[in-house]
């Protein structure tokens, strides 16, 4: 938040725009649940800054859920009705439908609707009450041996997911 807040502390609605990108693929990779639970996290020494009434920080917060909800659209590990649905395509109508193939057809369709969100959010709450956000103190952590390897290990997991099923696995 405190590099977002650096880069686009001057440009509140892109700052929300961006806070809803990181939701949106934050919860690709993991549970839409667990997503906005992280991402508060983030966001939330913003939010105690601002005025409790602000219409910023109702769309921020609004943003983040619907941004995460759409997110777990994504991919089929994202959200357990997509594994649902997988199953029923391959048992009701014989289709196998691969991690790549859904998510070429999902991310799309998550990326407009969490444009289309955000333009509403705009629209409908007018979320200028914020001109400046507030500054966050917060301090660097250093990105140690271990989180580099964490990391990478995620990266291996979400490429493998990817590539290894594009032909349906049997």
């Amino acid at each position: 938040a405190a590099a977002l807040q650096e880069r686009l502390g001057k440009q509140p609605r892109l700052f929300l725009l961006a806070v809803m990108m990181l939701g949106l693929l934050l919860s690709a990779a993991i549970s839409n649940v667990t997503a906005p639970v992280l991402l508060l996290a983030v966001v939330q020494p913003l939010l105690q800054e601002l005025p409790s009434d602000s219409r910023f920080s109702r769309a921020l917060l609004l943003g983040l859920a619907f941004s995460c909800n759409l997110g777990g659209m994504i991919t089929p590990i994202a959200s357990p009705q997509n594994a649902i649905a997988l199953v029923a395509l391959q048992q009701v109508v014989g289709a196998d439908v691969s991690f790549g193939r859904w998510s070429s057809v999902a991310g799309p369709v998550a990326l407009v609707g969490t444009l289309g969100v955000w333009l509403l959010l705009l629209l409908l709450l007018r979320p200028d009450d914020c001109a400046v956000l507030p500054r966050v103190a917060c301090g660097a952590t250093p990105l140690t041996r271990t989180k580099k390897f964490s990391l990478g290990a995620v990266a291996v997991a979400v490429l493998l997911w990817g590539t290894l099923s594009w032909p349906p696995l049997k």
